[in-house]
């Protein structure tokens, strides 16, 4: 009997010590002298939309405020110049990265690197990219695998955000513009309110920059959503402070290269051991290694999708399977 409950009592200290090791280590790198755990926690959960307490419960908005200081990105205040890109560029392509293999329309490249794993998606005929939007707008999104089945695209990318109210959205409500054919189908605010425009207009070229809702017409935006932030316009990369204030995150990204090939950037994240995810520089970075000569940030998160040829190809963060979302931009055959 004496044994038995000596053996009670150390197994007792030993999940003790084993509490207030993990407990002290915790208050180490919440307040100790590690700033890039401090600055991973905060730039991650703040700029998420139902994760914020993960940062204010541990810090006041005063440090908050100063750590997204000295992380931010702040993007070109500039519009794209469509008479940069020169499509006819595509047929004497001599970057490796993206040399085209054989008379396939798309290529996949599986990106490794230092903390996430991720897909670029190259796409040499840029007239086949085309938007997307649910049918069950403000009632519901659509699933990314049934609706590129049901289009028969090559491959198609999530693209704007959604309300999503503690994690359970439906995928239905854009949180900005969204253009269609042509055609403003969604907008929340006034029409002379400036919008952060990601789309193509009617040569088939990305268009980055700030409208109205007549200006972007005037423009001859044939598809576009709101979202950001631009990450290079006309080659000229946004100002990058620290990570980019973004944390580490899931990433979708789009861009073009003045060659007229489209990039789709798809990044895996918040699953330790395969992706811990990509902050804002980290795309940047990619979209300047495969020449993007205009890049935006797109929609992330556990929303972060690739599918090719009818099956998902990334590793999507959510827990309840695929998310449903509004809208798409998708790769036709």
């Amino acid at each position: 009997m004496y044994i038995e409950l000596k053996t009670v009592k150390r197994f007792f200290y030993t999940i003790l010590i084993t509490v207030l090791i993990g407990v002290s280590f915790g208050l180490f790198l919440l307040y100790g002298p590690i700033e890039n755990f401090r600055t991973f926690l905060v730039t991650s959960a703040m700029t998420t939309l139902n994760h914020k307490w993960l940062a204010t419960t541990f810090y006041d908005n005063d440090i908050i405020y100063k750590i997204l200081d000295n992380n931010s990105t702040t993007q070109p205040n500039s519009k794209t110049n469509d008479d940069e890109i020169d499509f006819d560029k595509i047929n004497n392509i001599t970057d490796e990265l993206v040399k085209r293999d054989g008379n396939e329309p798309i290529k996949v490249v599986k990106i490794v690197r230092n903390g996430f794993v991720g897909f670029m998606t190259i796409v040499y005929n840029p007239t086949k990219v085309k938007l997307g939007v649910t049918n069950n707008l403000f009632k519901g999104g659509e699933q990314p695998v049934t609706v590129a089945k049901k289009n028969n695209a090559l491959a198609l990318i999530n693209a704007s955000g959604f309300i999503d109210i503690d994690g359970h959205g439906d995928g239905g409500t854009p949180t900005g513009i969204v253009i269609h054919n042509s055609e403003v189908i969604y907008d929340v605010k006034m029409p002379q309110t400036i919008h952060n425009i990601i789309g193509f207009n009617d040569k088939h070229k990305l268009i980055l920059g700030k409208y109205t809702n007549d200006q972007a017409k005037e423009n001859n935006i044939v598809d576009g959503v709101e979202f950001g932030p631009f990450l290079i316009v006309n080659g000229v990369p946004c100002t990058i402070k620290g990570n980019g204030g973004w944390g580490l995150a899931p990433r979708t990204a789009i861009g073009q290269r003045n060659d007229g090939i489209v990039l789709f950037l798809t990044i895996d994240g918040r699953q330790p051991g395969y992706s811990i995810g990509a902050s804002m520089k980290d795309v940047l970075n990619l979209m300047i290694e495969y020449g993007a000569h205009n890049a935006a940030n797109l929609d992330g998160g556990s929303s972060s999708i690739l599918v090719y040829k009818g099956t998902r190809l990334n590793t999507p963060s959510s827990k309840g399977g695929d998310r449903s979302i509004p809208n798409w931009f998708m790769v036709t055959q």
